[in-house]
């Protein structure tokens, strides 16, 4: 995997290259993300689940869907098998989220940085998380997005 990808990983995630190398490292040897969280502590630098899996979601994005788009094209079968891949594995990561308890706690949202398509109608999680509190159980929030600053 290209360094520039692994360092904006790393900077999107506040983590180390060495972590993301790790786990990358790892998941090419075929760990599983709880495999990776209870066994290889020292490799990943302490790591749980949800940090890996969305260190494993950032590296299958940066390899396949963002450069089979741009080397061959939105909508072409190459990129679309590329999207379906991402799907399968999506899925996996919300089995493994339900499988450990979190599936209740967590709300899952995907976001670009650009996109390929053109967008009608826009949803800001923040507004919503936000108006609701912190933590505010009662109403299913239990956290607020925080967009890192770029450098």
């Amino acid at each position: 995997m290209d360094l520039k990808y692994i360092q904006q990983i790393a900077a999107k995630q506040n983590l180390s290259l060495k972590q993301i190398n790790s786990v990358h490292q790892l998941q090419s040897e075929g760990a599983t993300i709880p495999f990776m969280a209870r066994y290889r502590k020292e490799a990943t630098g302490n790591l749980d689940e949800v940090a890996i899996g969305n260190v494993m979601e950032q590296i299958k994005y940066f390899e396949e869907l963002d450069k089979t788009q741009h080397s061959v094209g939105p909508g072409e079968p190459k990129a679309l098998a590329a999207l379906e891949m991402l799907d399968g594995l999506l899925g996996e990561l919300l089995e493994e989220y339900e499988h450990d308890g979190l599936g209740k706690r967590l709300v899952t949202c995907i976001v670009a940085d650009h996109g390929f398509e053109r967008v009608d109608k826009t949803f800001k999680p923040n507004a919503v998380l936000r108006a609701a509190g912190p933590n505010d159980e009662e109403n299913g929030a239990y956290g607020v997005i925080t967009p890192i600053k770029r450098r």
